[in-house]
């Protein structure tokens, strides 16, 4: 059953009991992500696992899912989008060679952050680079002929260059 995300969870007992926590976390929760997006189109749901990696750091598997809307780059329109995170990150200050390559390391300072900081970053790691509605067609823009003709400058420095070349094939003066 899933609860409201606590503001402050304690990683290390939480990892020593190997515990799971499934979360709600209510769109207010999320005001990066809506800034990001054209808006949440309902609560983040997911699961935190924790426990010990190498039997010492804190280590917590993170899924979290969110309808999202976005702005379509094709079509410009606006659709709703399944955002999904999925990342593991370890709780450690030392910097280690032993880490998953997957994992995302924090420090133990940031174990005390509030739990929905971790889930709002991965699901902002998650965003498309380019939204794209599936079913959408490109724009279909008028372009009249004069505004595909480039206005062609010449280059100062290739004029310069060329000019010097000149002098330097010629004696060096220009009379």
């Amino acid at each position: 059953m899933s609860e409201i995300l606590p503001t402050h969870i304690d990683v290390t007992l939480a990892a020593q009991r190997n515990q799971t926590i499934s979360f709600v976390l209510p769109p207010e929760g999320l005001s990066r992500l809506r800034d990001a997006t054209q808006g949440l189109c309902g609560v983040a749901e997911g699961e935190m696992q924790f426990s010990l990696f190498e039997r010492r750091f804190v280590m917590l598997q993170l899924a979290v899912r969110v309808c999202v809307s976005l702005q379509c780059q094709r079509s410009l329109d606006i659709f709703p989008f399944a955002l999904s995170a999925s990342t593991c990150m370890i709780f450690a200050e030392e910097d280690a060679a032993i880490w998953p390559e997957d994992a995302e390391i924090l420090s133990l300072e940031e174990a005390g952050e509030d739990p929905s900081i971790w889930i709002e970053d991965s699901l902002l790691l998650a965003l498309p680079l380019v939204a794209v509605k599936p079913e959408s067609h490109p724009v279909q823009l008028a372009i009249g002929e004069a505004d595909l003709v480039e206005e062609v400058r010449p280059n100062p420095f290739l004029q310069l260059k060329t000019l010097i070349n000149k002098e330097s094939h010629h004696g060096g003066s220009t009379k």
